[in-house]
């Protein structure tokens, strides 16, 4: 997604969720100032079009600092997460 939602982007959420259904979206942006601008961004943006979404919450799942984008993580924290139920 970058650091911010396209019109296009948005589009071709409707478009999956028309075809498949989903219950929601959760925003899993990089963990510094650029990625809580997006995810800011694209709540509003998802919400004013009917989606569903919620917000990864890096500082309250006892991630290391040192990750601050989803790729850094391990694949064992990302099954953690999901476990869960993050996302």
């Amino acid at each position: 997604m970058g650091a911010h939602i396209s019109a296009q982007q948005i589009e071709r959420l409707a478009w999956i969720r028309s075809r498949i259904g989903f219950s929601r979206i959760v925003l899993f942006l990089h963990r510094d100032e650029a990625g809580r601008k997006g995810t800011r961004q694209a709540f509003d943006q998802l919400c004013q079009h009917n989606f569903e979404v919620s917000v990864f919450d890096w500082e309250g799942k006892l991630i290391p600092d040192t990750n601050k984008d989803p790729a850094d993580m391990s694949v064992e924290q990302l099954q953690r997460l999901r476990v869960q139920g993050c996302f």
